[in-house]
């Protein structure tokens, strides 16, 4: 883990100021000291993703850029004015920053169509796996007895999968 200086001009708000010209330095350092391939930045409304345009140009590498909502659109505060500051930051820095990566990671599939919205291509978007698929097999209560009397673990005892086929 490697820090870079930060202010928090703003008492109470979680959003630090980043000394960009210090990350872009210690980006550029790190990416060529480790042979890095990628470089992956996290949540545009962080500011700590402003110099991927910047860092792509000058390290000739792919960039990723992961979102997990995008501030008054997918999301919302509940504060009129904060929504309308998330939605033109969303509409201006994350867009702007969304045309340099390379691929866009979304935590989930529902923000696509914001993404859309915002001009990334499909082709662009990339999404994890959204959890598994957990199938209860017919003879789940059987499986427990045997795990049960195996493990000496009497009927009134809890275990972790007790719901699963009782």
């Amino acid at each position: 883990m490697f820090y870079f200086h930060a202010r928090f001009p703003i008492p109470n708000l979680a959003y630090p100021i980043p000394n960009l010209v210090e990350e872009t330095g210690l980006i550029h350092k790190i990416v060529n000291r480790e042979e890095t391939d990628v470089i992956h930045f996290h949540q545009p409304e962080f500011l700590t993703s402003i110099p991927l345009p910047f860092v792509k140009w000058m390290l000739h590498r792919p960039t990723i850029l992961t979102i997990n909502g995008f501030p008054g659109t997918s999301w919302h505060y509940g504060n009129a004015m904060v929504d309308l500051a998330g939605l033109v930051y969303t509409q201006t820095v994350t867009r702007f920053l969304m045309r340099y990566a390379d691929k866009i990671l979304l935590y989930a599939s529902n923000l696509k169509s914001h993404a859309k919205k915002l001009g990334v291509p499909e082709e662009k978007m990339i999404f994890p796996p959204e959890g598994i698929t957990l199938s209860v097999p017919e003879n789940g209560s059987q499986i427990h007895e045997g795990i049960r009397t195996e493990l000496g673990i009497s009927g009134d005892e809890k275990q972790c999968g007790d719901d699963l086929g009782n």
